[in-house]
């Protein structure tokens, strides 16, 4: 099918879709198919390589047959299409991701903090088609707030990658030029222009279908209304803990009463930060064993190769937790990710105090929400009161009981020594890398309450 004039999409009916949707959302292809739209009602297919920007500073950019990007406007030819998928200006219209994912993130002061990964199969960007703000009322949120990229943005080697020579080698052989990454934030930069450059090994494209205006514009006609339903249930489940977000707060602040808790604002942020992480509102990380959300052998394959690494390429990935899976999410005093986020004090502790100080902190917390006095029972708060194990990772633990050998991560979970690219070189765990350097591992133990659902 032919590209829509210069811009790199094409046009399908619900039909010439809707087997590709079905093995990724199925009750969303049997509303459809009851409603059954005409061919009349298109959707357009989109493919962003890694690390592309598809929404920044409230510019969303479709990329276009030369192979660069054009922002949608009202002035973006052909007309047709801006008119179709434009109705979302500041933002993004909706769209369904068919083939790996988009990270949704906001960079701010020097940090970037994740807000959720975009599965295959997922409606997203529903908010603001469903819920127009009336004109007038004055919003709660900027017209723009959030950036999204093909891919994760929120992406990292454990291993330092700054050697000089060895970067120097890495892009002589791959023919790009950028600097050496200084931080873990910085990783990023690079992979992006490993995934475009020649000899690169792992073709990587994120594809996703864009709805027009048409899909909305029936939704309050009677054969539209079990759509609009699902949209709406969707749309408020992936807003659910913001809905409730006063009622959280007030929470936390009355264990910080009861407990006669006087810790600094940035502890208490990194606190109610890693609950949020814990009850699966904003994602931690663990190790990428698979290449939905980046490049991941075919970086890994460059590192080994070319950089000559000498430790595992352990490429960690933002990862939802999930209060009914026996996965760890792990999160690290070195990457800050809270939304909310006081900086430390001029005169800060070192990262093992803060450790150590975190461990008695949660553990004041989690004590809290089981205490019926509370009115938690039957909540996620309350489950993770009952079920959630907290382990505290430094390199040089010392003295501190609380806190592990930075090497007991690698011994108790196996993915971080799992690599996608093969080789025979030893190589071993990064046990000196920042992340690990005051890590944090979140894990469910649901036999504490016997046969665990979610409640």
């Amino acid at each position: 099918m032919a590209n829509i004039g210069p811009i790199a999409a094409t046009a399908h009916t619900w039909q010439e879709v809707r087997e590709e949707i079905l093995r990724l959302n199925a009750p969303l292809v049997e509303i459809v198919d009851r409603i059954a739209p005409g061919d009349e009602i298109k959707m357009y297919r989109v493919k962003y390589r890694y690390g592309d920007k598809i929404l920044d500073k409230g510019r969303f950019y479709l990329p276009d047959i030369n192979g660069g990007f054009v922002e949608l406007s009202e002035s973006l030819e052909p007309k047709t299409l801006a008119e179709d998928i434009g109705y979302n200006l500041y933002t993004n219209p909706v769209m369904i991701p068919l083939q790996n994912t988009m990270e949704l993130y906001i960079e701010v002061e020097g940090r970037v903090v994740p807000f959720a990964v975009v599965q295959p199969g997922n409606v997203f960007g529903l908010s603001r088609i469903l819920d127009e703000i009336d004109s007038n009322h004055l919003s709660h949120t900027s017209k723009s707030l959030w950036d999204m990229t093909a891919g994760a943005r929120s992406v990292f080697m454990l291993p330092k990658i700054s050697d000089n020579m060895a970067h120097t080698r890495l892009l002589k052989h791959f023919g790009f030029n950028i600097e050496k990454p200084r931080e873990l934030i910085d990783h990023w930069q690079v992979f992006k222009q490993l995934a475009k450059a020649r000899d690169f090994i792992e073709p990587w494209e994120f594809e996703v279908l864009l709805l027009p205006k048409q899909w909305f514009e029936h939704l309050n006609d009677p054969a539209w209304r079990e759509l609009k339903i699902f949209f709406l249930q969707k749309n408020r489940q992936s807003h659910s803990f913001w809905l409730n977000v006063a009622a959280w707060q007030m929470t936390f602040s009355r264990i910080q009463h009861l407990k006669h808790i006087k810790a600094s604002p940035h502890m208490i942020d990194t606190v109610r930060h890693l609950f949020v992480i814990a009850s699966g509102v904003a994602p931690g990380f663990r190790p990428a064993i698979e290449s939905s959300m980046a490049p991941v052998k075919g970086i890994q394959a460059a590192y080994i190769d070319y950089y000559d690494i000498a430790y595992k390429p352990i490429i960690m990935a933002p990862y939802m937790l999930d209060i009914t899976d026996h996965q760890a999410a792990y999160y690290s005093l070195q990457y800050p990710t809270s939304i909310e986020y006081s900086p430390k004090s001029s005169g800060g502790t070192s990262t093992i105090n803060d450790l150590d100080e975190l461990t008695t902190l949660m553990r004041k917390y989690l004590s809290q929400l089981v205490n019926p006095d509370l009115n938690l029972e039957n909540t996620i708060l309350e489950r993770l009161g009952k079920c959630l194990r907290v382990e505290y990772f430094h390199t040089n633990p010392n003295q501190y009981e609380s806190i592990l050998s930075a090497d007991n991560i690698a011994a108790e979970d196996a993915d971080f020594n799992k690599l996608l690219y093969e080789t025979d070189r030893p190589l071993d765990f990064a046990r000196n890398s920042s992340f690990v350097k005051g890590c944090i591992k979140l894990q469910f133990d649901n036999s504490a309450i016997g046969s665990a659902t979610t409640p």
